[in-house]
């Protein structure tokens, strides 16, 4: 595996602070800055992004950490992590799906109940992927030929429910499905996974972690780590962990969500697009 940290700098702090000729200008405000996460220079970036943050200020103003696999390290693995990647707006509650919001929890906001079919405007889902996802961040949808395979090759541990035009439509529009998970949620092994705001963050913010231990932290930061034994051994499964919170807006915690190896081969196979892959650790 190779993971790299991708962080936008100001770049008057980028100037003073990093040696001359890292990185790639944006403009005339920002530098883009590419490295390996086991870099010093990564090291030295979240360093001083903890420094300014004790002043009140950040050294780096966005960042991405991005992991790449060989085909032998995904094939191995019992457990494939899909981050959707494609994400549209608006939500569903804004288009007239129906929340049981007192059924999720009162601190972190984790596990509200969805009581209607998911309504959104399907002409603002994007048209290539087969995955995609609302800001809101709970809110998945797969693409109809992703439905079909679901049932011929009869993928357990999800249902599927169809999703509903907010609004009249003047054509024929395409069919998307709301993936439903029905397998028991797996469990996952904190440590070694690491939760955090971002890579400079020690992950113990008490505004993100909910103290009944369903969020734990506002991002992903590492790979993910699965207790095996939590697992029933379904297709689609989605973790017992919430990441994420609940903010002012229509922010929601979400799950993450993980496919057997026989479902990422399928999907492989047929050219699904719309998520990253990455490996999900099993221990005992």
């Amino acid at each position: 595996m190779r993971e790299t940290i991708e962080f936008r700098v100001d770049e008057v702090y980028a100037s003073q602070h990093l040696p001359s000729g890292v990185g790639t200008r944006l403009g005339d405000s920002v530098r883009k800055v590419v490295v390996p996460s086991d870099d010093p220079l990564a090291e030295r970036i979240i360093e001083l992004n903890r420094e300014f943050r004790s002043r009140g200020d950040f050294f780096f103003l966005g960042w991405r950490i991005r992991r790449t696999y060989s085909a032998v390290e995904l094939r191995n693995a019992e457990l494939v992590h899909l981050p959707i990647s494609h994400i549209f707006e608006p939500t569903g509650e804004e288009c007239g799906t129906v929340y049981d919001e007192s059924a999720g929890c009162p601190l972190c906001g984790a596990g509200r109940e969805q009581v209607s079919n998911l309504r959104l405007d399907v002409t603002r889902i994007p048209k290539s992927p087969d995955f995609a996802a609302t800001i809101a961040g709970d809110e998945w949808v797969v693409s109809e030929r992703v439905a079909e395979l679901f049932l011929r090759a009869k993928v357990s541990g999800v249902t599927l429910r169809p999703v509903e035009h907010a609004r009249p439509a003047r054509k024929k529009l395409p069919v998307w499905y709301q993936p439903v998970p029905v397998a028991h949620a797996v469990e996952v092994a904190v440590p070694p996974t690491h939760f955090g705001n971002n890579p400079s963050d020690d992950g113990v913010d008490p505004r993100y972690r909910c103290p009944r231990g369903h969020t734990y932290g506002l991002n992903l930061l590492s790979e993910l780590w699965v207790k095996r034994q939590s697992w029933d051994g379904s297709d689609f499964v989605v973790t017992k962990t919430f990441t994420g919170s609940k903010g002012e807006g229509l922010l929601r915690p979400y799950r993450h969500l993980l496919v057997s190896q026989r479902l990422w081969r399928l999907l492989k196979d047929m050219g699904a697009k719309g998520f990253r892959e990455e490996v999900a650790h099993t221990v005992d």
